[in-house]
């Protein structure tokens, strides 16, 4: 087993929408498995966050929990699969909202990535995303099918 200590910091600038302007910040753990004889590894995590915007309503204190996966393939290719659970609390309600917000989240990630080189790699994945939300102009599905390229220096 393993596990590791994760912290972040972010600051948003939003280009449209100075309301939510803002600090976003996370720490969690998490801990995982090689599992050797299925070349799999295997981890979990959870996390708290807090994001301090310019406008109350947009501001929100939450919890996420997360399980993934991940295999090799052949030909330098590996497999993965995340599946999320988030949820969020927000500071104040908004002028047309029927009840304080509260956000369910739920997210499912499956990909593949491949080593191009040493440094070098490519990656296809599918995201779906569902939120559901106490005030019904934040609920939504979301799909995203990414390809992306990465060089580590």
């Amino acid at each position: 087993w393993n596990c590791a200590l994760e912290a972040s910091a972010e600051y948003r600038d939003y280009a449209e929408l100075n309301d939510r302007d803002g600090t976003f910040l996370a720490a969690g753990a998490r801990i995982g498995r090689t599992l050797s004889s299925y070349a799999c590894n295997v981890h979990a995590g959870a996390s708290l966050f807090y994001e301090k915007t310019s406008a109350d309503v947009y501001e929100n204190l939450g919890a996420e929990i997360s399980a993934g996966a991940d295999m090799r393939l052949p030909w330098k290719m590996a497999g993965y699969a995340q599946a999320k659970y988030r949820i969020a609390s927000y500071a104040a309600r908004e002028s047309l909202a029927p009840e304080d917000r509260r956000d369910n989240q739920y997210q499912l990630t499956l990909g593949v990535r491949r080593a191009l080189s040493k440094y070098c790699g490519v990656a296809l994945n599918y995201q779906h995303t569902k939120n559901d939300s106490t005030f019904d102009l934040y609920d939504y599905g979301r799909n995203v099918a990414t390809l992306s390229m990465s060089y580590s220096f």
